[in-house]
């Protein structure tokens, strides 16, 4: 990473024990892995929320709607 930035977090001790052995299994540093975790959350979240204003926007049932549509059916 040429161009980076630093992020101070505080971590669960035992989550951090776990970091740990993974880096070392790795052979990749705690930062590098972090940074790949964080990196996939990001883009994942993006993924989902572009996906969901998709769906808001494109005429998706409406709440009151799907509620209606299943009373009727169990009556």
């Amino acid at each position: 990473m040429a161009d980076s930035t630093v992020l101070t977090i505080r971590l669960d001790p035992d989550i951090k024990q776990r970091l740990d052995r993974l880096a070392a299994s790795d052979q990749r540093s705690k930062s590098f892995i972090a940074a790949q975790a964080i990196a996939t959350y990001v883009q994942n979240r993006e993924w989902w929320e572009e996906r969901l204003a998709k769906a808001r926007s494109s005429g998706f049932a409406k709440d009151a709607e799907v509620d209606a549509f299943f009373e009727k059916w169990s009556e």
